[in-house]
């Protein structure tokens, strides 16, 4: 086995390379505790080959750099390698022909998450992060904005303001950043840890042709079969007190239209019969919804833009609801859908990066 990455990707909160591997014989139970998720040795039991292969995580390895250049301007260089076991928070980058990777300013090596308060001589920390992460971040940048007219690119995100964002988030242990990550906190210790349960962390979450027939396929499944069937009957007779009956539906419309989670929404369907009946059938309704609560789902967008004959006579709520279930991020996920589930969980990262990336993109 390998030491895992000692540092870790500012946007996802994942390692670069140094993934740990057993085979599934080998693996031991989700129900171990916490501390017997190490083994003895201080090594990581690693993951299951069944659910992931290495191939798959090879993606983990590539990392981009954020730092300054010695003219104070933010840039990004790379591809960069994490040489493992060494312990260090450093890097050090080859030089190209042009010197290019150079032109950061440091001091000897190139440090990860560290600044130079209290040191005599002075350098800027470097943020590392994988290609992919970067990519989700941009698309995040446009959903989170409505004043952004089309969808931001990589080469449009001001960096100078990323960095001002990033190191404003520096924390104490200087291997990420002070953001949730989720389920990521769980493998984030001296090294990363490659524990059984938690492979979904690993998993490659980029936009291909097969999340895109992926999806396809989910949208011709009867929600039924996925046990989320439509709500048959009538109970209005038996409704004793229900204050949004008194409301006409374009009312109930406003008060929908309000920036709450899908949880709220059910929960209201729950606590009133009326909300329920107006709401059941209304495709447009819950294709919106889709848009909200499976923001980055850019393949499902595409497909339901596409072709909307799609979702003609489906239970669209029946589909987001099993959809927001298959792939909500948790331990001991496995299947086609780990993926999407961890492009969810970076994009909730990527969301807390946005909000403040437009604050301080408003200060300058």
């Amino acid at each position: 086995m390998t030491w895992g990455s000692y540092y870790y990707c500012a946007i996802c909160g994942g390692p670069f390379g140094g993934c740990n591997f057993q085979t599934g014989s080998e693996r031991c139970s989700f129900q171990a505790t916490e501390e017997d998720e190490t083994v003895q040795d201080g090594f990581n039991r690693g993951y299951d080959q069944n659910i992931i292969q290495h191939v798959e995580v090879l993606w983990t390895e590539i990392m981009l750099i954020l730092g300054l250049k010695r003219d104070e301007t933010a840039c990004i260089v790379g591809p960069a390698f994490l040489e493992h076991g060494s312990g260090s928070s450093g890097v050090e980058l080859d030089a190209d022909e042009d010197g290019r990777y150079r032109t950061l300013r440091s001091h000897g090596k190139f440090y990860t998450y560290i600044n130079s308060n209290g040191f005599d001589y002075a350098w800027k920390p470097l943020f590392p992060f994988h290609w992919p992460c970067y990519k989700l971040l941009a698309r995040a940048l446009t959903e989170t904005n409505s004043n952004v007219p089309v969808a931001t690119t990589t080469n449009q995100i001001d960096k100078h303001v990323l960095f001002i964002v990033m190191e404003r988030k520096i924390n104490t242990a200087s291997k990420c950043l002070n953001l949730d990550y989720g389920l990521a906190a769980t493998s984030q210790d001296y090294c990363w840890r490659s524990i059984p349960g938690y492979e979904l962390l690993v998993a490659p979450f980029d936009e291909t042709p097969s999340t895109s027939t992926l999806l396809r396929t989910t949208c011709t499944i009867s929600p039924d079969a996925l046990h989320f069937p439509a709500v048959k009957g009538d109970l209005t007779a038996k409704v004793k007190s229900d204050p949004f009956q008194k409301l006409p539906n374009e009312i109930i419309g406003i008060i929908l239209g309000f920036p709450i989670d899908i949880v709220s929404v059910l929960n209201l369907c729950r606590a009133s019969w009326s909300v329920r009946c107006v709401l059941q059938d209304n495709d447009l309704f819950w294709k919106g919804r889709i848009r909200i609560d499976l923001p980055c789902f850019f393949e499902l967008h595409q497909l339901m833009a596409e072709d909307p004959e799609l979702l003609r006579g489906k239970n669209v709520k029946g589909l987001l609801l099993a959809l927001h279930e298959m792939t909500r991020p948790m331990k001991g996920m496995t299947g086609p859908f780990m993926g999407l589930a961890n492009r969810r969980r970076v994009w909730s990262v990527c969301e807390q990066i946005a909000a403040l990336y437009w604050d301080v993109a408003r200060e300058s």
